[in-house]
């Protein structure tokens, strides 16, 4: 039986770290994936900054799960060097919080450029990416996310197996699976190719026909039988980030392109509470 343990995005609560941890500990969460961190983004921290949020972490017994970091969220002609430089300053980064994962993206392509003719340089790119990671001692975790070169299971899994030739461990999956559905792709369909390579989730659901997304089990993720088919599947620790996206928060225009933020209200504790109830509902029925 898998170990389920939950974290969030607290960057939807607010933009300070304080009312963060304070509106986790009324739910009981006592971990973060750390994206937005007091109005800055994680990998725009410098090492000053990372280590008073990590004394306010500390003074509040709160830990993070992930460094929730753009890292590859780029189009692919745009200069490697920049992803490559991000990627160290996370490990530092990571290294002051306590966490060696580091979500990661896998490239935009390029004006029309189809995904096919960009493979051979996301492979490239990933694999160096991989290479430096497993050098720092760090654990790349990919999330399927739209309009990227991995936006569906089959060049999920695909990436996957690349990672796993080049450095064993030093890569794994985050399933999302309401970006999932936004790429129309099947939850169920992509849970089954992907469990073997499965090492974080993201907890969000999606109404595919209104095309909003919603707290978890109110829409067509499938989230509750992909959870309790994992935790027959498997007997590790994995985290359960919760990632609400009913309202809009400061600087979610600035990755954010698929919802309508104008259609959303303002994101706040009270819409974080309705995730988190989701989440908790789903987890109950799970023995």
């Amino acid at each position: 039986m898998a170990k389920y343990v939950l974290s969030a995005f607290g960057d939807e609560i607010a933009s300070d770290m304080q009312t963060q941890m304070q509106v986790l500990s009324q739910a009981g969460i006592g971990y973060i994936e750390a994206r937005g961190v007091n109005g800055a983004n994680v990998a725009d921290l410098t090492v000053e900054q990372a280590k008073f949020a990590k004394n306010e972490l500390d003074e509040k017994g709160f830990n993070l799960s992930a460094l929730g970091s753009p890292l590859a969220k780029s189009k692919i002609n745009e200069p490697f060097e920049q992803s490559v430089d991000m990627l160290k300053h996370l490990a530092v980064i990571g290294e002051i919080f306590g966490t060696k994962n580091i979500r990661t993206f896998s490239f935009y392509p390029f004006e029309n450029q189809s995904y096919d003719d960009m493979k051979n340089e996301v492979h490239a790119r990933i694999s160096e990416l991989v290479r430096v990671a497993d050098g720092l001692g760090i654990t790349l975790l990919l999330e399927n996310d739209c309009g990227l070169y991995a936006d569906n299971a089959a060049r999920m899994k695909e990436i996957a197996l690349l990672a796993q030739s080049v450095s064993p461990g030093a890569l794994h999956l985050t399933f999302d699976p309401s970006n999932f559905l936004f790429s129309n792709q099947n939850t169920l369909e992509a849970f089954d190719l992907l469990k073997e390579h499965i090492g974080y989730f993201h907890i969000k659901d999606c109404d595919k026909e209104k095309g909003v997304v919603v707290p978890s089990g109110e829409g067509d993720g499938h989230i509750l039988e992909i959870l309790t088919a994992f935790n027959e599947y498997t007997d590790k620790e994995i985290f359960l980030s919760i990632e609400p996206h009913l309202g809009v928060f400061p600087g979610m225009e600035k990755f954010e392109h698929i919802l309508d933020l104008s259609a959303l209200p303002e994101g706040g504790p009270r819409f974080f509470m309705m995730a988190y109830e989701g989440i908790r509902s789903i987890l109950s029925k799970i023995k």
